[in-house]
């Protein structure tokens, strides 16, 4: 299921900008401002240039989801890497200060609504407020 996922309460588990999912050092938001000044966009995923791959998803908007497994903790399974496709789409998302990024989510649901502030009817919500029907 796609659903909208507040983009602050996602950094706090999946951030580019904090760990480099790309390999050492770190990867910084000039990287990219630089690829945009450059004319630098990579259009094609795959390539070793991230930031002109992030740069291309700034300038045209992806309009495929980003896809999220958060395992199942009930189960004691946690997922090594909660982000399992899609970081360069979120680095452009969170460049470019979008609120909510289009994820598709698959493991527990309880622990995603936690997680994420999110119900899987796609609406963001507040976790501390019960919703209806609860």
């Amino acid at each position: 299921m796609t659903v909208s996922i507040p983009l602050l309460r996602l950094r706090r588990h999946c951030n580019p900008y904090a760990r480099n999912p790309w390999g050492p050092g770190m990867f910084l938001r000039s990287h990219v401002r630089q690829a945009l000044s450059e004319g630098r966009l990579q259009p094609i995923p795959g390539g070793s240039d991230h930031a002109g791959r992030v740069a291309f998803l700034v300038v045209n908007r992806a309009a495929e989801p980003i896809q999220l497994d958060v395992g199942v903790p009930a189960l004691n399974f946690y997922a090594r890497e909660m982000l399992v496709d899609g970081w360069h789409r979120l680095a452009a998302a969170i460049y470019s200060g979008h609120e909510f990024i289009q994820s598709q989510v698959s493991g527990q649901v309880d622990y995603a609504t936690r997680l994420f502030g999110v119900t899987f009817d796609g609406e963001a919500r507040d976790p501390k407020r019960p919703s209806a029907g609860r």
